[in-house]
């Protein structure tokens, strides 16, 4: 919707216009801030003993310079801004004509829009915007304090300080709980997609016209249509109409307003817009593109629905295809750079964003040779291409990949080897590349042996690692030196399979992961159906599960003095025992009911 846009418009235009920021900037907006709590304090002091109202209006100016530059240092740095934040004693010790611009605590439920913008050219200034949506589809901006590995309609309940339209938050698991990840199944199968075309029109009235019809049917239903189909092993594709163009003086923002009257957005579940190259050129526009990872809500003329979105200032399929990997979940493919470090210690080495030239969510073999690589397996398997079947999560054993590129119908291997690395918290990602189809066109060397990705290690990235020559090649045996002892030799490699051997020293060990509860909410003498997902990440089988369910009690405190209300919560534990077997690399649904027999609890967890 409108308001959505506009907000997401002013937030990249304050990043990108500025030339610098650096700490530096964020260090002085730190102290200034630090200052006016100083001064905030002291002044209240002086007017609590005599009451002034020149005193109280001086209070009041202050803390309204202070709310601006505090928003301003939310945006720009939450970890500074969570060091000077004034905690809800001090607050309740303002007048009341001021605490409404200070900051408070708050505990929420609802719903996540994350929002990445990618400048390729300059990737320190790629940002990610996120969006707080509470139950009453109210949109706060959120500013956690570090990237969070989630994606758009992940319900959460957050803990944080709350400033006007403002969200701020310490990430950790009492601050942010996630209650229901959003499933991939949305990838699979038609995706119905809008495209809209937007012309620019300048102040003086010249009008800079974008892309033509022809050209997005081309780029969308014709390259970026084969592209999908081809990398999902025909498992999804696009379908859709071109719209447009529509002339807006608006920059790099909006296009489903200017739609709404002649498109039915509840038809459609993917939403691409496109705006003329020329604003990037003049530097009015700091990005090539900007994407919502995964779905996000929009109010349209016939009402609320779900969809993802991009915009694109480039016509290339390198940038479309990047800003869908987006719209489906996936995150970007980076390169570790481990040159000088020795022994491989990953913690220590660089990391060259965007820099996995094998990807399309890198750019390096994208923006430099125009060439559109298969998305890695670990990106496959979160998007839903890649089955539980296609790939093994192992600490020991010889195993065969066949290329990432084709279908596993009527082949004898695997397209996925993870190794997961317990003491650095992360998963070792081998795969085996063929100059098929989309991979085609890159040096000999790449189809000559495995390679090799690390995920989890930075957000939700992957990282691309050099062990030698770009693969592991036949004869060749990588060792993490980790005290671990994984080692990772190449047995064998031909056109349509690689032989791998995979030694650690790693114990077998069970690792449960419950990955979404579902629960309905509670009606008074009403069944209360609940799911949980729980998937089996290690190398024994899990049996004698027990889920601990809290219900929740809401508590609300009326404070006469601030006339403010308070809310507080009270757990009580219902112990669930299930014995069912989860044998290892495997997934199970819990299913089971409770009665809601005491009024007042409202909800579960």
């Amino acid at each position: 919707d409108g308001n959505f846009f506009k907000k997401i418009s002013s937030f990249f235009k304050n990043i990108f216009k500025r030339e610098s920021v650096g700490s530096k900037i964020n260090d002085e907006q730190e102290l200034k801030v630090s200052e006016l709590n100083n001064e905030l304090l002291q002044v209240n002091e002086e007017y609590k003993q005599i009451n002034d109202e020149e005193k109280l209006n001086q209070l009041i100016e202050l803390s309204k310079t202070r709310k601006e530059k505090l928003i301003n240092l939310m945006q720009e740095d939450p970890k500074k801004a969570l060091e000077i934040v004034i905690g809800d004693e001090i607050r309740k010790n303002l007048p009341l004509e001021v605490q409404g611009n200070i900051e408070k605590k708050v505990e929420q439920e609802g719903t996540l829009n994350v929002i990445y913008a990618d400048d390729f050219e300059n990737p320190e200034n790629s940002r990610i915007l996120y969006e707080f949506v509470d139950d009453n589809f109210n949109k706060i901006n959120f500013y956690p304090d570090e990237n969070l590995n989630l994606i758009s309609s992940t319900k959460v309940r957050l803990k944080g300080y709350q400033l006007e339209n403002n969200l701020l938050t310490e990430v950790s698991q009492e601050n942010l709980k996630v209650l229901i990840s959003p499933s991939n199944e949305d990838n699979l199968g038609e995706q119905k997609t809008v495209v809209i075309l937007v012309d620019w029109v300048d102040e003086n009235g010249s009008l800079h016209p974008g892309i033509t019809n022809e050209e997005a049917e081309k780029v969308v239903f014709q390259e970026a249509n084969d592209y999908f189909k081809e990398n999902s092993y025909g498992k999804t594709w696009l379908t859709g109409k071109v719209v447009g163009p529509y002339k807006t003086n608006e920059k790099c923002f909006g296009g489903i307003d200017l739609a709404d009257s002649d498109v039915y957005f509840p038809n459609y579940s993917r939403i691409i817009i496109f705006y003329p190259v020329y604003l990037r050129e003049i530097g009015l526009c700091g990005f090539d593109g900007f994407a919502s990872l995964g779905k996000v809500s929009f109010l349209t003329k016939d009402g609320n629905i779900k969809a993802s979105y991009s915009t694109n200032l480039r016509k290339n399929l390198w940038v479309v295809g990047h800003e869908l990997g987006h719209n489906f979940g996936v995150w970007h493919s980076n390169l570790l750079d481990c040159s000088g470090i020795g022994n491989f210690k990953p913690y220590l080495c660089d990391v060259d964003y965007y820099g996995d030239p094998f990807d399309i969510m890198g750019n390096k073999g994208t923006r430099v040779f125009e060439l559109t690589p298969h998305l890695n397996s670990h990106h496959k398997e979160k998007v839903g291409w890649i089955s539980r079947e296609e790939s093994v999560i192992t600490t020991n054993g010889e195993y065969n990949l066949i290329p990432l590129e084709i279908s596993s119908y009527g082949a004898y291997g695997l397209k996925s080897i993870k190794i997961p690395n317990p003491s650095r918290d992360f998963f070792y990602y081998l795969e085996y590349r063929q100059p098929i189809g989309f991979d085609k066109g890159f040096k000999d060397s790449l189809y000559q042996g495995i390679l090799f990705h690390i995920g989890k290690l930075y957000d939700d990235d992957t990282l691309l690692y050099y062990p030698n020559d770009i693969v592991i090649k036949t004869g060749e045996t990588f060792n993490d030196n980790s005290e671990n002892g994984i080692k990772i030799e190449v047995l064998d490699v031909n056109k349509n399979v690689a032989k791998v051997k995979v030694n650690s020293d790693i114990r077998p060990f069970v690792n449960l992961v419950i990955n979404s509860v579902d629960v309905e909410n509670s009606i008074i003498n009403q069944p209360i159906n609940v799911k949980a997902l729980i998937e089996n990440y290690g190398d024994l089988d899990a049996s004698n599960i027990k889920l601990e369910l809290y219900k929740i009690l809401e508590i609300k405190i009326l404070d006469n003095q601030t006339n403010e209300t308070e809310v507080r919560h009270e757990l009580t534990l219902i112990d669930y025992k299930d014995n069912p077997v989860l044998k290892s690399n495997d997934k199970s649904t819990i299913k089971f009911k409770l009665m809601s027999d005491e009024i007042g609890y409202s909800y579960y967890l």
